[in-house]
């Protein structure tokens, strides 16, 4: 079966994916080295999951210029599998003209899991921003990272900027730029060692936003040696992430649009298996939607998004190959109760286009179609802002369904 998009995107969509050809401006060898996208096949709604689960738009600003602040998304993707995105992020002052910037993120699903901790510390240049160093420390030296920084603006500037150019994994046992660890046999030696430079802009207005951001993990390469000729080998991995986001008022409309790409590609070869068990993941996702304030209280949203996701396989893991096509309609209502408090009503259906050559290393439930209607709730107390969404089987599923409940939703961020 081979896949073909019905029609052609529309040329604002290909502007943006031009745009952000190459990609996301957080990233890492660990983001790079777990994303899969066959994985989420285990959950046969993910696609709809994962937009359920992104951070609410209208929380967006506080968020933006808070210099102290806790957010996490969570939310149910199998019986077993709990989503988790967990970020906090602090400022403390260095003096006059110097500060750190503390960050914590930590993501765990079945498309990649990863977490850092990282320290800024920045020092103000005239006019012309503030440049300085990060460091993410590991328990495993051998992981530890290093980036040079400079940045400009923060979250309520019309123009904001970062730079950053890392060097991954620079730290490790006895300052050698190997992994070796004393008295061991087995050695991870860097033929070409990782490096990762990455950008974001942010312009912002009364009536505009828009986020360019990408970054690059370029290629490395390394030898492994064993006493064991089937560990004994070589390991590559490069990738790039990047997204672009446009929102525009105009009167009581809002027009959205929104590209997002993530592709991989890693070796893992052995002295014992002929093949260098290349394996290339790529995704990528075009959304355009519009957003319509109907009253002082009530406000409506549609969206759509044509997703692609797609990865091949070569010996000695397989010679195969997955593609998928994800085709997603949303429509949402949100009423202002009263004062903090808010409700969303919505549907959402997914058209899954599957299509397999060769054994596929991994589960998938093939194509199909996936419905779901939801309600939320949004709530401020004090600080502390609060959404919980209720998911409402509209199919008949091969599982047993209770209730109709399908998947629940937890969403929490706050101040300092």
């Amino acid at each position: 079966m081979r896949l073909r998009p019905r029609a052609p995107l529309p040329p604002l969509l290909l502007l943006l994916a031009a745009l952000a050809a190459a990609v996301p401006a957080r990233a890492s060898i660990e983001q790079f080295s777990t994303f899969d996208v066959l994985a989420p096949e285990v959950d046969d709604e993910n696609a709809i999951d994962y937009l359920l689960m992104r951070p609410t738009d209208n929380w967006r600003d506080e968020w933006d210029t808070s210099p102290a602040a806790l957010r996490t998304d969570q939310g149910c993707m199998t019986s077993a599998i709990w989503y988790q995105a967990n970020e906090f992020k602090a400022r403390s002052p260095m003096g006059g003209r110097a500060w750190l910037d503390f960050g914590f993120v930590q993501h765990t699903d079945p498309e990649g899991s990863y977490q850092w901790l990282q320290f800024d510390f920045l020092h103000a240049v005239g006019n012309a921003g503030a440049a300085g160093f990060r460091f993410r420390p590991s328990y495993d030296k051998s992981q530890q990272d290093f980036a040079a920084l400079w940045t400009s603006g923060d979250g309520r500037s019309p123009l904001q900027a970062r730079f950053t150019f890392s060097v991954e994994d620079m730290f490790d046992e006895l300052w050698t730029f190997h992994q070796i660890a004393v008295g061991d046999q087995h050695y991870e030696i860097y033929r070409v060692h990782p490096f990762e430079p990455s950008f974001e802009l942010v312009w912002r207005g009364e009536r505009h936003r828009i986020e360019i951001a990408d970054a690059w993990l370029m290629p490395m390469r390394q030898d492994i040696v064993d006493p064991s000729p089937a560990v004994s080998g070589t390991r590559s991995l490069r990738g790039d992430r990047g997204r672009v986001l446009a929102e525009r008022a105009l009167g009581s409309w809002t027009l959205l649009s929104r590209f997002e790409s993530t592709s991989a590609r890693s070796t893992r070869s052995n002295l014992v298996d002929p093949g260098d068990g290349r394996n290339d993941r790529r995704q990528w996702s075009a959304e355009g939607g519009l957003r319509r304030v109907l009253g002082p209280r009530l406000t409506a949203e549609a969206r759509y998004v044509y997703q692609v996701r797609a990865e091949d396989w070569r010996p000695p893991v397989a010679s195969a190959s997955f593609h998928a096509l994800d085709r997603i309609g949303q429509g949402e209502l949100a009423w202002q109760v009263r004062g903090e408090w808010r409700l969303r009503f919505g549907l959402l259906y997914d058209r899954i286009g599957i299509a397999r050559t060769g054994e596929v290393p991994g589960f998938t439930y093939g194509s199909r179609k996936e419905s779901r209607g939801y309600i939320g709730i949004q709530a401020r107390l004090g600080r502390v802002r609060l959404q919980a969404m209720e998911g409402i089987e509209l199919d008949s599923e091969p599982y047993k369904v209770t209730f109709h409940h399908d998947k629940g939703f937890l969403h929490l961020q706050t101040t300092f």
